[in-house]
């Protein structure tokens, strides 16, 4: 029943605030403390959070919805008639989807410093935005009980707190300005975690995803070998792996572990402060064998890892991403990867993939614990993938970050929406090689849904298509400073080379990005709302032999 026990109360008798409210914070504390002996820890942990870019990219961060659990006082201020209670238990704080806003001020010609996004605990009382009389409450008029109430204490109109939640506060700790190569990450102040770095140098005007990295040890320049893990915790049956504290094997376990273990081989919770992991321990001597909890079957990575896909000598059914033992197509390396490894905030996963591939790679969701744009398609020199059925994609990103690199020819011809890379609800993928070439398709680039597309180089078209980037409620874009070449062979034919619709965005800044080569047809086109910008490379800017055309909505500039 725990230590507040539960409220009795009698028949017939009136119900005082004080058992009222007794029994909420008995229900509080139960909760949190259940949570803490789930954990097997009270050392903080958080879900959620996930940072990416905006589109286009700004020094503003989108941050997502998440939680926080921390260690913190039951009630920090008197709860209704009861007095603050200084037990610390396990409390949970929610942070809403938000933007955090990142500053080069203060910075010189040369200088650089690191920005660490924090997360803490802490409560807040509010009148909620549903509240039926927002905040007002009514009290009874003991003077003529029978009469009207009260209209707040005392009859004087005055708004009351009516709820009491745990808040993921969310903030930036700035490092100290030094010389561009020497500056080093500040440490999150008291009650605080560390979420994410972001190295910030002088006249920066855009975080790319490669810029945000999950806090932890070695992570970016000058940050120390022990610097404190973000403690992100995907879910218990997330993680599975087995490691043993003697001889270490996962890297993560020595000296870290805490907590009660039983006697000889009798299992019980114990936590990795490291990164924040759980799992059921049991110990014989000085020998400690932990465990994942749930029995799942990921492997949580030690190190950058590579998968091998190769579509010549691979064989699904004995793949075991070895260069021994390759997969043959890209989306069973994939399924493989997204079932049996996990990141841990801070390894990132490498697909090696040689050959001819007829079938395309569908990335749906995230591979747990990967760091931003953790995974990598590295195609070797004469890959290609060739597809010829209706409305397929050679690559597609729904709700994952990835990015391709290497050299590989894409081709997707079906008709219908067949593109050689497809974007959507909320996919983003970084284009990150001069040998990435696009071939005949439908669709060279197809954005939907939120998607984003980011070039860090330039790359090769050399086959004809309806649009290269044919966007409806997505982006495209070179981030600024972003010098890249886009080179055009063969004078490719398009029915338009941008075509927007819904919202969309395309970036491509006359004073980094160069076409090479020429094209035929519609150069761009915009509508309902959709925005071009080129920083005044005028109307003759991209590839075409037509003029381009936007509606009373649209941008061209």
């Amino acid at each position: 029943m725990g230590i507040y026990g539960r409220p009795i109360i009698y028949d017939q008798s009136m119900v005082r605030d004080y058992d009222h409210l007794w029994a909420w914070r008995g229900n509080e504390y139960a909760r949190s403390q259940s949570l803490a002996d789930l954990l097997g820890s009270t050392g903080t942990v958080v879900t959620g959070l996930g940072a990416t870019p905006t589109a286009p990219a700004s020094l503003t961060i989108n941050l997502a919805a998440g939680d926080i659990y921390q260690l913190a006082q039951l009630d920090t201020t008197a709860y209704g008639s009861l007095n603050p209670d200084t037990t610390q238990t396990m409390m949970q704080g929610f942070a809403v989807a938000q933007t955090v806003l990142l500053s080069t001020s203060g910075l010189g010609a040369g200088q650089s410093r690191y920005a660490l996004i924090t997360a803490s605990f802490s409560q807040a009382d509010s009148i909620p935005s549903d509240d039926p009389t927002g905040g007002l409450l009514y009290y009874l008029n003991t003077v003529n009980p029978t009469g009207a109430p009260y209209s707040g204490p005392n009859n004087n109109n005055t708004l009351q707190n009516t709820r009491r939640q745990g808040v993921c506060t969310i903030g930036v700790t700035y490092g100290t300005v030094a010389t561009t190569g020497s500056e080093v990450p500040p440490n999150a102040p008291g009650g605080a975690v560390g979420l994410y770095l972001i190295d910030l140098t002088f006249g920066q005007t855009q975080v790319n995803a490669n810029q945000i990295l999950v806090a932890g040890p070695s992570q970016g320049s000058n940050t120390p070998s022990n610097y404190p893990q973000a403690p992100f915790l995907a879910g218990l049956t997330q993680k599975p792996t087995v490691g043993t504290y003697a001889g270490n094997p996962n890297g993560n376990l020595a000296g870290t572990v805490v907590g009660t273990v039983g006697p000889s081989y009798a299992p019980n919770f114990c936590w990795d402060t490291t990164d924040g992991l759980m799992w059921v321990c049991s110990q014989t001597g000085n020998a400690l064998t932990a465990k994942w909890v749930g029995g799942g079957n990921r492997t949580r990575l030690t190190a950058n890892t590579t998968i091998y896909v190769n579509a010549s000598t691979g064989n699904d059914s004995t793949a075991d991403g070895t260069s021994a033992k390759p997969f043959r197509t890209l989306q069973a390396a994939r399924n493989y990867a997204f079932s049996h490894f996990d990141g841990g905030g801070v390894y990132s996963l490498t697909f090696q993939c040689t050959g001819a591939f007829t079938a395309g790679l569908l990335a749906s969701g995230t591979i747990s614990g990967l760091p931003s744009v953790g995974e990598i398609w590295n195609f070797t020199s004469s890959s290609s993938i060739a597809l010829s059925a209706v409305s397929t994609y050679c690559i597609s990103a729904v709700n994952a970050a990835i990015q391709i690199t290497g050299t590989v020819q894409l081709s997707s011809t079906g008709g219908g929406s067949a593109s050689c890379v497809q974007i959507g609800a909320g996919g983003f993928i970084l284009l990150n090689s001069t040998g990435i070439a696009f071939g005949a398709a439908v669709n060279q680039i197809y954005l939907t849904q939120g998607g984003t597309v980011e070039l860090a180089t330039g790359y090769t078209i050399n086959g004809n298509a309806g649009q290269h980037v044919n966007g409806g409620n997505g982006s495209f874009y070179a981030p600024e400073a972003t010098v890249c070449t886009i080179t055009l062979t063969g004078t490719p034919a398009f029915t338009t080379f941008i075509s927007l619709n819904y919202q969309s965005f395309v970036q491509l800044s006359a004073a980094y990005v160069t076409f090479s080569g020429g094209a035929t047809g519609q150069r761009y086109n915009a509508a309902v709302q959709s925005y071009i910008k080129t920083d005044g490379g005028g109307a003759s800017f991209l590839p075409g032999s037509t003029a381009g055309a936007v509606d009373a909505t649209s941008v061209y500039n």
